[in-house]
Formats: structure tokens, sequence, C-alpha cells
């Protein structure tokens, strides 16, 4: 058993399984790269704006995919949101 939470501590960054679990090791460094790059290229094309030059709006960096778990808990937020929701207006009714 412990040979294997080995392999799985050892499978490199956006292999099937990280990419299924999210987080930051859904993306390979490649990936982060690429996305910094972008956020840079963007950034410098805001700046020519006139929302750039005002500081407004400015463009946000690319985020990896969020942790399963994390989708998980805000479902369940959302959900017991829907609920309440539901039960509110079945009273004023």
């Amino acid at each position: 058993m412990l040979e294997l939470a080995d392999l799985v501590a050892n499978l490199p960054p956006g292999c099937a399984l990280w990419k299924a679990a999210g987080g930051p090791l859904a993306w390979t460094d490649e990936t982060h790269m690429l996305a910094r790059v972008d956020y840079g290229v963007r950034v410098l094309a805001w700046m020519k704006t006139e929302d750039g030059q005002k500081g407004r709006k400015a463009p946000k960096p690319e985020e990896p995919p969020p942790a399963h778990g994390e989708v998980r808990a805000e479902e369940k937020r959302m959900n017991a949101r829907a609920e309440q929701w539901a039960r509110r207006n079945d009273r004023s009714a």
C-alpha cells in the first residue's frame, strides 16, 4: 500500500489523475508558464487602453482548475442556498 502511495505522490504535474483532482497540479509546468506569459501579454495590451491608463478593470491571471473537494463544497453550499430560497418562496405563496 505504501508503494502505491509513493507512486501516486511522484506522478508528474498534468497527468490524468491530477487533472481529474484539479488544483495547481492539474497543470504542467509548461501550462503554468504559458498562463503567466498570456497574463503578461494581456496586461501589456490593457496598459495601452483608456482603462489601463486610469488603472481600471485590470486583467486577472488565469487560475488552475479548482480542486475536486472545493468544487464539491461549493456545490453543497449552492444546493443549501437553493433549498433555503425554495423554502422561503413556498412560505410566501
